[in-house]
This record gives C-alpha cells, sequence and structure tokens, in this order.
C-alpha cells in the first residue's frame, strides 16, 4: 500500500491544486477561461488514467511479491511508531531539554528495535546523547534547548 501511495502522491497534489485554480477561475469571466477549461479537462483526465494505470500495476507486483496482510499491517503499524516516537521526541525536548529527550528517545527507539541487552542500549543512548551536545553546543556554539538544565 504505502508504495501506491508513494507513486500517487505527487499526481494529487497537482490535481489538488489544479482543481482549487480552476474552481478560483470559474468566478471569473468567461473570457477568462478559454484557455483554463480545457486544460483542466485535459489534467483531468490524464490523472485518472495515470491513476488507474498505477493502482493496475501496484495489484500486479503486490501479486508477485505476495505481500500479507499481516506485513502490510506491520509496515505501516512501524511507520506510525516512528512518526509518533518523532513527534513525541520534539514535545518532549522543549520540556526536559535535548540531552534527556535524546537519551530517553535512543534508548526506546533501542527496545522497540529489539536490543539483546538493554543496559547496552542505555549507555549508548546516554555516550552518544551526551556525545552529540558536546560537539553542538560545546564545539559549534549550536544553542539545543536546556530545558530542566
Amino acid at each position: 500500500m504505502i508504495p501506491l501511495m508513494q507513486r500517487l502522491a505527487m499526481p494529487v497534489i497537482v490535481m489538488a491544486w489544479a482543481t482549487y485554480y480552476f474552481i478560483e477561475i470559474s468566478g471569473k469571466p468567461a473570457s477568462a477561461q478559454h484557455l483554463i477549461r480545457p486544460v483542466y479537462l485535459v489534467m483531468l483526465l490524464l490523472f485518472v488514467i495515470n491513476t488507474i494505470r498505477d493502482v493496475k500495476r501496484w495489484k500486479r507486483e503486490r501479486e508477485k511479491t505476495r505481500e500479507t496482510d499481516g506485513e502490510a499491517a506491520r509496515s505501516m503499524r512501524n511507520v506510525l511508531v516512528c512518526l509518533a516516537g518523532a513527534a513525541s521526541y520534539l514535545l518532549l525536548m522543549k520540556l526536559v531539554g535535548f540531552l534527556i529527550s535524546s537519551a530517553v528517545f535512543l534508548f526506546v527507539s533501542f527496545l522497540y528495535l529489539k536490543v539483546e541487552k538493554k543496559w547496552w542500549a542505555a549507555v549508548l543512548a546516554v555516550v552518544v546523547s551526551a556525545s552529540l551536545y558536546a560537539v553542538f553546543q560545546m564545539l559549534l556554539g549550536v544553542p539545543l534547548p536546556k530545558g530542566i538544565f
């Protein structure tokens, strides 16, 4: 399902923009619409043809790879978990600062990736966060969120 969404993302955005423009121009005099209406109708026709072609290609590819619904659901769940983790990381960073939020984010990410040694994941998360803080804050002078520190 994700490859299909990737293929259709740009055509949908372009068609939405063209539809918005077509609706906006419909309030103008008929002389201003002479070129817009045929161009929009051709774009709409090409969009429908392209969408049908992409859906058929996606179905053929899916049959070839025989991706099960469970695999697709796991893929989508992984994407949603990553997005939720990134959003939580950004919100947490404003509250508690870069060091703590980065260490927590890395540790939780390691756990989600099923690292065998949890103590090693904790040590690595703290070391990486502290190293990044030292490089950006101290060496490069880039201000990072302080939070509670």
